[in-house]
């Protein structure tokens, strides 16, 4: 499971949200945002939010269950991100069918389309 200090609070998460690009793949949506002091990276990392909208997944132990797994997912990836990056993983409904081993790929894969990975 990814650390909570690894996560994003809620203004970083409303700030992607406003400002962040996006890039899917067919489990998931995925908003960036590079955090910039100066017009320089910041070496921070950003953080990670994993949502699991209500349209997907009805009830809140299946949207639990969900964000648990895309945690669980992206946890080895963490140490690949770029530093000064911020993410908002949104689950799509074929993330519910999908096996756990093919959300790590996708997310590796959807990572790199976004070039937010080493």
């Amino acid at each position: 499971m990814l650390k909570s200090i690894h996560r994003l609070s809620t203004k970083q998460f409303m700030e992607v949200m406003e400002k962040g690009k996006i890039y899917t793949s067919p489990l998931f949506v995925v908003r960036v945002l590079e955090n910039k002091k100066e017009g320089v990276r910041s070496q921070e990392f950003g953080g990670i939010a994993a949502v699991a909208p209500k349209k997907v997944a009805s009830t809140a132990a299946l949207r639990n269950k969900l964000r648990r797994q895309i945690y669980e997912a992206v946890s080895p990836l963490a140490s690949s991100i770029i530093p000064g990056i911020s993410i908002i993983i949104f689950a799509k409904s074929e993330t519910i069918k999908a096996n756990f081993k093919n959300i790590t790929p996708d997310l590796k894969n959807l990572f790199s389309k976004a070039k937010i990975s080493v």
